[in-house]
């Protein structure tokens, strides 16, 4: 006896066996990044931080010259990392910083298309009476496959706001274009370039202004308040005194506000400053919503008129002393110390000129005892 099969089920069998077949995976990410990195508890003196193209890790008892380690690490999905998270790595000391130990990593998105180096910075801190800061040695970021290349201090401790210039203005392959960089205008070697460059008003933010800061720059979260992008602090185990250093400044021609409208007779001002505060187990972090206005606030450190030098491309030392509101407890309680320099006062709020131009070089922190 045949069979016959109804019309509805030989309609149905191509529907669940023939063109499921034609359903396309989803296109392989282009995502090549380190989302965690843990070191052995061990080791680890404070959290661990992840940048866009770094990782700084607080690691305590390096003394050696080469530490070893086999740090465990998440990246995209998809991705690839070498040295593989797991593998022991050998972190060689740092010829600029002994306290810093460092190695490479670098991560290639699932679709092979894009790739990013990191660079891994372990810091074992130490106290000493003096921390020098030339800002000769500087590293050039290359992302994006070579679309966005800009330069950032060998000195992983230090920041800059270049990475969201990278992200919010596409095609800027040219390091001196950016609002941070190294010169050859310096007290002695290289020094440190911050200026106030167009930015991009279709995202509220119509200049960026230059700036140097201890801390990191932390742009994961586009929709989150730019302000806290910058994240102001490095772990810091005693009392600082004094910052001194040099500086020369040149302000642009046109002040313009947060709306990018001219304000006449307004002249442009840069912002040195040192601010030293309380942390928590938790390494709470102030950003730029509150890094002047905290109650956390242990000191202060200001150059309240950073206004051009005089004679024109001259440097000018300066000297600034941190003034407490209250003693340090460094038994029962944390803190961080940020040093911060940018070529608009009022770059925060994109307020500034365009052209407004800061070098500084040779920077001292003291913090020897009375």
């Amino acid at each position: 006896m045949k069979h016959i099969l109804p019309l509805s089920y030989l309609v149905t069998i191509p529907l669940l066996f023939g063109f499921s077949s034609c359903k396309k995976d989803p296109p392989a990410s282009i995502e090549a990044d380190i989302l965690t990195f843990s070191v052995p508890d061990s080791m680890q003196l404070a959290p661990v931080k992840v940048g866009t193209t770094f990782v700084n890790a607080f690691v305590r008892n390096a003394t050696s010259s080469v530490v070893s380690m086999a740090p465990q690490i998440t990246i995209s999905a998809g991705a690839r990392i070498t040295p593989a998270s797991g593998e022991m790595v050998q972190f060689t000391r740092s010829k600029d910083n002994t306290t810093m130990y460092e190695a490479h990593y670098q991560v290639e998105s699932e679709n092979r298309q894009n790739t990013k180096s990191y660079k891994v910075t372990l810091i074992s801190p130490v106290t000493q009476p003096q921390y020098h800061f030339s800002f000769d040695a500087w590293d050039d970021i290359v992302i994006n496959n070579g679309q966005a290349v800009y330069q950032t201090p060998s000195d992983r401790m230090w920041a800059t706001g270049n990475p969201a210039v990278a992200i919010y203005i596409s095609g800027k392959d040219n390091p001196s274009s950016y609002p941070a960089s190294s010169t050859t205008t310096a007290v002695v070697g290289r020094a440190a370039l911050l200026k106030t460059v167009a930015g991009a008003p279709q995202f509220g933010a119509p200049i960026a202004a230059g700036n140097l800061f201890w801390g990191i720059f932390n742009s994961g979260n586009l929709a989150a308040d730019k302000l806290t992008f910058t994240q102001f602090g490095q772990p810091f185990y005693q009392k600082p005194k004094t910052l001194t250093g040099y500086y020369q400044y040149k302000p642009g021609i046109t002040f313009t506000d947060k709306n990018n409208q001219e304000v006449a007779g307004r002249v442009d001002s840069c912002f040195i400053y040192g601010i030293f505060y309380e942390t928590d187990e938790n390494d709470l972090t102030l950003d730029g919503l509150n890094i002047q206005t905290s109650g956390r606030i242990v000191a202060k450190a200001l150059l309240s008129n950073c206004a051009a030098t005089t004679p024109e491309n001259t440097f000018v030392p300066f000297s600034l002393d941190f003034v407490y509101t209250s003693e340090p407890d460094f038994i029962n309680k944390l803190y961080k110390l940020t040093v911060v320099f940018t070529s608009s006062k009022g770059g925060a709020e994109f307020e500034g000129a365009k052209g407004s131009a800061l070098i500084v070089d040779e920077v001292t922190l003291d913090c020897s005892d009375d």
